[in-house]
């Protein structure tokens, strides 16, 4: 991994560590289709509908 690749993984693991701190839920990283790449998919629970 160059230091580009790198940097990006550090911004990545820190942000899903920050919105697992604010109570989220990380669901999956790196999810990719045909589209494109989401880095991060989460869940607020706070959010949940009943």
């Amino acid at each position: 991994m160059n230091a580009r690749g790198a940097l990006g993984r550090y911004g990545e693991d820190l942000a899903a560590r920050l919105l697992a701190d604010a109570g989220m839920t990380v669901l999956d990283r790196n999810w990719r289709c045909r589209t494109g790449e989401i880095d991060i998919v989460a869940r607020d629970e706070q959010d949940e509908l009943h």
